[in-house]
This record gives structure tokens, C-alpha cells and sequence, in this order.
């Protein structure tokens, strides 16, 4: 997947980075969208934020899970932007294909289910793939018959392998979680691919030497630091072999060293290697007094929150390179999640503080 870029110059995709930071919806915007009456209030009061083109394209009767397919077309189509400008995108291109895993992990978990082609359609999107070409893809997963045939369907893909041992192991263990996981290795082993093929030579930021891939190490060290404490947790539960469960992980030293990583995976059960992640760099993440499958959940979501504070302290100690662009990228997903949060609460007739209590605030 190549993306032409045009305009490609790094002081204009800082500039439109910082631009583009200063229209994210702060906390008195999502107050007044909290308020709401309904969906159809907040379809219009979201008509007057960067959001309006998205909502605008949504068809009567509204409805949350519409308007979190917007929420994230508008996310794909700000990320497409800031790789159209960018003059070394194959990194944020091979960070953009977390859309595309987002309607695989959707399809795959439908043909698991037995889901119709209109039940698995109604919950994907395909702007993200028509925005650079690649629509083909998802609708011949979507047309696949059952899930063997869309493991053969993806088999040309980068995602073979990998589709092809989750169908093997969902067979065995029943869990959907499976999909996630599997699909969530083969979009960080491409994006720890073109982490390593970035510029190791030295530009100058504050006076400090840094490089290209010392501006996105703080986002991409968590992100798959975070995929490998998390599978190696999840593998307990699904009762993996030590061998299985290092053939899920992705073999990356970062803040995680792969000392303390076996030794997560050699812990005989779930809360012996939860113990040993709290010997981790990371061990501030796990909540306290919390145990089992409860645990793996709460961490995943402190990983989440603590990725987009990362990001957000980007914007106050780099002034060039990707990490800028990467760090905006993180901090619109963050909206994101507010905001399909908030719509799902407005749907349900919460009170604006219930709907203000589901948000994740970063500052």
C-alpha cells in the first residue's frame, strides 16, 4: 500500500499538526455535546465542530453505532491528510492500516459467529480503505462464506499468517478476543518493520541531537510493550503452551526487556504473571486489588490512557520529525473513544454527568 504524497515537506506537516491539535474538542465542547437531548440534538450540535462533514453523511434514523462508523471516518481521513503531506509516510502508512484491521477483526469475529453478509456489513466501513484504494480487500473478506474461506481469502495478505493460526486457535478455545489478538500482531510487526527502517541520523531538536526513530520510540515502544504484556496475560487464560505463547508475542526490546518478558511467560498462571508485570516498567498500570480476566481488561484500558498522555506530551518537547504526526494521530483516536462513548450514553438517555463520567481527560 503506497500512498503518493504531495505538498510532502516536513515544516508544513508540523505546522498542520499543530493546527490540527488546536481544533481537538476540549472538555466545554463535550460538556455541551453531554447535554443533549438526544441523537438527534447531538447530530446537530456536532454539525458546529471538524466533525460536521462526517455526521453530515449519516442517514436517518441516527443511531451511536452510525455515528462512531463517522467518528472514524473523520479519524481515517485526518490520518490520510498527514500522510499526503508527510515526505517519509511509509511509516504513517503502515500505521494507517490499523483502520483496516479495525473492519478485519469485525469480519473475522462475524464468520466466526455465522453472522449473515448484511449483519457483518451494517457494522463496517469502507472509507478508510476507499481513501487509498484498497476497498477490494475488505469487500472480498465480507463476501467470504464462512471463516475458512476468509483465511483462504486473505491468504495473499499480510495478514495470512496470522488469520490463519487465529481460526485455528478460535476452533480450540471458543474466545473472539483470538481475532483481536492475532490481528493486532501481524499490524505491529509491519509497523515495527518500518520502525526500523527509519533514519537513524541525526537532526537537531532543542539543541539536543535526535533522531527519526528516537521521535516516535516514546508512542511505538508503549504500543508494543503494551501488545506483548497483554497477549502473554491473554495466553494464560486461553492455556497456552510457554512456546505458543512466544510465537504470539513479537519479538521487540523496548521498555520491556525480553528477560522480563519470559518471565512473564514462564509464570504458571494469571495472577503469578501479573505479579511479575509488576516488576515491569509498567507496573504503576495495574490496578490495585484487582485480579484475573478483570485485571487484563482495566490494564488494557490504563495502556490506552497512558499512550494518549505520551502523546499528548509530545506536542511540548518536539518541534519536528514524526512523532508530532504520529502523537495527533493517537490524540484523535482518543476523541474518538470520547466521543463514541458519548454518543453511546446520549442514546441511552444518561444524564450529561453519567455521559461526562464515561470520558477519558488527559489534561
Amino acid at each position: 500500500m503506497k500512498v503518493r504524497g504531495e505538498l510532502a515537506d516536513s515544516t508544513y506537516l508540523m505546522a498542520k499538526c499543530f493546527a490540527e491539535k488546536g481544533i481537538l474538542l476540549q472538555r466545554a465542547m463535550l460538556e455541551t455535546l453531554a447535554e443533549s437531548k438526544g441523537l438527534e440534538d447531538l447530530v446537530g450540535r456536532l454539525k458546529g465542530t471538524p466533525y460536521n462533514e462526517a455526521v453530515s453523511r449519516i442517514t436517518r434514523p441516527y443511531t451511536s453505532d452510525k455515528l462512531e462508523m463517522a467518528f472514524r471516518e473523520h479519524l481515517a481521513s485526518t490520518h490520510y491528510s498527514l500522510i499526503r503531506v508527510s515526505p517519509r509516510n511509509s511509516f504513517l502508512t503502515a500505521y494507517y492500516n490499523k483502520h483496516l484491521i479495525w473492519n478485519l477483526k469485525t469480519i473475522a469475529k462475524g464468520k466466526a459467529l455465522g453472522l449473515t453478509y448484511e449483519e457483518i456489513a451494517s457494522k463496517v466501513n469502507l472509507y478508510a480503505e476507499e481513501l487509498i484504494e484498497r476497498r477490494n480487500l475488505i469487500v472480498k473478506a465480507l463476501t467470504a462464506p464462512d471463516l475458512p474461506s476468509l483465511v483462504q481469502t486473505l491468504g495473499k495478505t499480510e495478514f495470512s499468517q496470522e488469520i490463519a493460526k487465529a481460526a485455528q486457535l478460535y476452533s480450540e478455545k471458543g474466545d473472539l478476543r483470538i481475532f483481536d489478538t492475532y490481528l493486532d500482531k501481524a499490524f505491529y510487526t509491519h509497523l515495527l518493520t518500518e520502525y526500523n527502517k527509519l533514519s537513524r541520523r541525526t537532526i537537531y531538536l532543542k539543541r539536543r541531537p535526535i533522531s527519526e526513530q528516537a521521535n516516535v520510540r516514546p508512542l511505538v515502544s508503549v504500543d508494543i510493550d503494551a501488545y506483548n504484556i497483554l497477549s502473554a496475560l491473554r495466553a494464560k487464560v486461553w492455556e497456552l503452551t510457554a512456546p505458543q505463547t512466544r510465537e504470539l508475542v513479537i519479538e521487540a526490546e523496548f521498555n520491556l526487556t525480553q528477560k522480563k518478558l519470559n518471565f512473564i511467560i514462564g509464570a504458571p498462571n494469571l495472577n503469578e504473571a501479573l505479579k511479575k508485570v509488576a516488576e515491569t516498567p509498567y507496573g504503576k498500570l495495574i490496578p490495585p486489588g484487582v485480579v484475573g480476566e478483570e485485571a487484563i481488561r482495566k490494564l488494557e484500558n490504563e495502556f490506552e490512557i497512558y499512550i494518549y498522555k505520551q502523546a499528548l506530551k509530545a506536542f511540548t518537547w518536539q518541534i519536528s520529525g514524526l512523532g508530532v504526526a504520529l502523537a495527533l494521530i493517537k490524540l484523535k483516536e482518543a476523541e474518538v473513544r470520547n466521543l463514541s462513548a458519548l454518543a453511546f450514553g446520549v442514546e441511552q438517555g444518561l444524564s450529561a454527568k453519567e455521559v461526562m463520567s464515561k470520558m477519558t481527560f488527559l489534561s
